[in-house]
């Protein structure tokens, strides 16, 4: 499939573990609470995660200083 020059538009779940400086789990947790939307793909249901819901995400986390965000 040609990439056309867009930049990537999703994440796996250890990609945006990486990303987000968290353990694998972290992500996963979040998602599993709806604290971050996540698709699920393939008959295996693997996760992933949108360009735009993580952006979103991010300036939500940003524009709330004292939001904790796991137990």
């Amino acid at each position: 499939m040609a990439n056309n020059g867009h930049a990537k538009l999703m994440f796996t779940t250890r990609e945006l573990a990486k990303f987000l400086n968290v353990h694998i789990n972290t992500v996963r947790r979040w998602s599993d609470q709806g604290i971050i939307k996540s698709y699920r793909m393939g008959p295996r249901g693997d996760r992933r995660f949108s360009r735009d819901d993580v952006l979103g995400f991010l300036a939500d986390t940003m524009q709330q200083p004292q939001v904790k965000v796991s137990p």
